[in-house]
């Protein structure tokens, strides 16, 4: 069976606008909103954007990144890719580093719309539909909650996984082979998301030989070269982590226990509301009806993508917020095909004197379901850091001794660093640290026992000499402060806010007496 793309009649009247025009709108339109929420609030969304904006700030004073972290865990050698750093770096010759770090990911996340319509259109010919179908994909509540005003390399890494198909669809044409070529090596070296293309083409190869559907030899030699170049560059960069972690790499070496509460906040109703449930359903319906029967490559490629986000997540192979993004983005693509396909459905009905009304409240409906779940996600995101956190991680930094050591969430470790300047017990890069399940379980013991011996004992055996509880905490371990805390005998309230800093004094320690 074959198919071609739909060729379809405009039935809107944003439709009849120049494209160039309505798109270029669109994405000065989600450019403006994105900066003025993320300059509504002070600061970022994100432990890790903390940790991006001292690579940033590191590059600018000296050229080179902090693969050697003074800070964390008491100081400690971090294998990364600093790519996207270097990215950021580059617009902060022109701006502050604070600007950058919100100007550059808002417009990065802009892009995508462009990215989207290109996909769309390749799909359905039809520039309405990818119009609208761009529009959307900027309110998708995940995308929003993982890129809002964060320092991320996913508000990079998605747009070019998506230009990476495009581009792979136009590859017979010799430009757009060199483009696929050019970004492809530069997406490999950004972040080790750049495997999942290499799993998409897995896949794509792996079914449409199942189904016997041809592959054309230009695709074929480019998609085994994209796998292995791929596959090339992640062992070459993170080679050293493999040889420490074997396959723990793959969950980023975070404790179990940490690991299971991770996935264990992604319910199935939170996914769909976080995703979209129009998206998710249209993806669906066009599984069950094309799966790979149809020699359609274009819409093949996207659900290929779309299949391997899927299996990934499934196994447990993939962040889970991360890959609702991804799996949102193949979701939202493959609506435009959906909606495409509806347009002459309904012009072979008896409703086809309605239709634009039909349409109207389709487009309606589609804006519906995302528009609240975005609200509430837009929200939840910019409440992330409130300004009396702030005010304490600066307290922090102006009062204790630059050798302090800070005990914290370790969602909490990057802000320690970048705010407050100190160095912090535990942080959320656990790749490259042996230690990392131990320090884990003692911060664990440090919130939840009710022994203010066995604090004194962790605090003693790292160093410390501050712990910070914040709002987290309550959410965390379902307390505001160990209970220990509240005798004052070894910890003091140096600090008494919406967030609390305890001091531990000198004098208390564990000797042990022979």
């Amino acid at each position: 069976m074959s198919e071609k793309p739909i060729k379809l009649t405009n039935a809107c009247s944003v439709m009849k606008k120049p494209v160039a025009v309505s798109l270029v709108l669109l994405v000065v339109l989600v450019l403006s909103v994105r900066l003025w929420l993320s300059f509504s609030v002070s600061g970022l969304s994100s432990d890790q954007s903390y940790w991006h904006v001292r690579n940033v700030e590191s590059i600018l004073a000296t050229g080179k990144p902090l693969f050697e972290d003074s800070l964390a865990w008491n100081g400690r050698a971090v294998v990364f890719s600093p790519v996207f750093d270097y990215v950021i770096a580059l617009f902060a010759l022109f701006m502050s580093v604070d600007v950058a770090a919100k100007f550059v990911p808002a417009l990065f996340g802009a892009l995508l719309v462009v990215i989207v319509y290109l996909l769309a259109k390749r799909l359905t010919n039809h520039a309405g539909v990818s119009l609208f179908t761009a529009l959307l994909s900027a309110l998708v509540p995940i995308w929003l909650q993982e890129t809002l005003n964060q320092l991320t390399p996913i508000t990079l890494v998605v747009p070019l996984m998506g230009f990476l198909l495009y581009a792979l669809l136009r590859i017979h044409e010799p430009r757009w082979l060199m483009i696929y070529v050019v970004t492809l090596a530069f997406t490999a070296f950004v972040h080790p998301l750049s495997m999942l293309l290499a799993i998409t083409l897995a896949v794509y190869l792996v079914l449409a030989r199942v189904e016997g559907i041809p592959v054309d030899r230009p695709l074929l030699e480019v998609s085994l070269f994209s796998i292995f170049f791929i596959l090339w560059v992640q062992f070459l960069m993170y080679k050293k982590l493999l040889f420490i972690h074997g396959l723990g790499i793959i969950w980023q070496n975070i404790p179990s226990s940490l690991l299971a509460e991770i996935f264990s906040r992604v319910s199935v109703i939170g996914a769909i509301a976080q995703v979209g449930i129009v998206p998710l359903l249209t993806a669906a319906y066009l599984a069950y009806r094309y799966v790979f029967a149809v020699q359609y490559k274009e819409l093949s490629l996207v659900m290929s993508f779309g299949l391997a986000t899927g299996l990934l997540l499934s196994f447990r192979l993939l962040e889970p917020n991360q890959g609702l993004v991804l799996l949102s983005f193949a979701g939202i693509v493959l609506f435009a095909y959906a909606f495409a396909l509806f347009i002459p459905f309904l012009q072979r009905t008896r409703f086809s004197r309605m239709m634009p009304l039909i349409i109207l409240l389709w487009c309606v409906f589609a804006l519906a379901t995302k528009l609240w779940p975005a609200s509430i996600a837009v929200s939840n995101t910019l409440e992330f850091f409130p300004p009396e956190e702030q005010r304490a991680m600066e307290w922090i930094s102006r009062v204790t001794t630059k050798d302090a050591t800070v005990v914290a969430l370790a969602e909490e470790g990057q802000r320690i660093n970048a705010v407050a300047k100190r160095k912090s017990m535990i942080d959320s890069h656990f790749l490259g640290r042996v230690d990392a399940s131990q320090r884990a379980e003692d911060l664990k013991r440090i919130f939840l026992s009710s022994i203010e011996l066995e604090a004194v004992e962790i605090f003693d055996k790292y160093d410390a000499d501050y712990l910070y509880v914040s709002s987290a905490v309550q959410q965390s371990f379902g307390k505001t402060v160990p209970r220990y805390m509240e005798s004052g005998n070894c910890f003091n309230l140096v600090y008494d806010q919406s967030a609390k800093i305890y001091e531990k004094s000198p004098g208390c320690t564990v000797r042990v007496i022979t």
